[in-house]
């Protein structure tokens, strides 16, 4: 067999669909090379349709998008294991775009005495800097965006019901959805 097993019925599917639309329609499947490996295939089928209406033949156009699919699985590979290492992550990680948060990890939620995400997200990152190290924050962020290297340093800054917190932290400029941000590192030394 040409097909493999599990995309049989796709394949059914998508004929079907070709037949009944009587328009182009596009699909994505497995295929056995000549070699005996399997590739991807994108193939695009558009119906010959006769002018009473009827499905007489097919155009087919096929190519090879192995590699595309191997990038994307790379990628989603790559994505879930960066998630789990952010989200599982002993220190606090924000993300700020244009002074708002727009992500939290769990520790973060902990740090600033959220109960739930939601509580940090859209909030502007100046709430919960501490009017002690608002200036010295702000020359920092600036320092980022123009690239100049960032060390760890104390701030002082608020949890959500105002209590004052001493944090070590840093940041570094990432692309997050396609936009220019912020990541905010950081660790409470409030205890120490």
């Amino acid at each position: 067999e040409l097909i493999y097993p599990k995309d049989r019925e796709l394949i059914e599917n998508w004929s079907q669909r070709l037949i009944q639309t009587k328009s182009e329609q596009k699909i994505e499947f497995l295929h056995k090379h000549r070699d005996g490996h399997y590739v991807y295939l994108e193939v695009v089928g558009m119906p010959i349709v006769t002018a009473s209406g009827e499905v007489t033949d097919f155009v087919l156009v096929a190519r090879d998008i192995t590699k595309k699919k191997q990038v994307e699985t790379e990628l989603i590979d790559s994505e879930e294991r960066y998630r789990n290492l952010v989200e599982k992550s002993p220190m606090a990680l924000l993300v700020i775009q244009e002074d708002i948060i727009v992500y939290a990890n769990p520790e973060a939620i902990k740090l600033y005495g959220a109960s739930h995400v939601d509580q940090l997200i859209g909030k502007s990152i100046v709430k919960i800097v501490h009017p002690d190290s608002i200036e010295h924050f702000k020359n920092q962020v600036d320092n980022l965006y123009i690239g100049k290297e960032q060390h760890y340093q104390e701030y002082r800054l608020f949890t959500l019901d105002k209590k004052t917190i001493v944090v070590e932290g840093s940041g570094a400029n990432i692309m997050y959805n396609g936009k220019p941000a912020l990541l905010a590192m950081g660790k409470d030394l409030t205890e120490q």
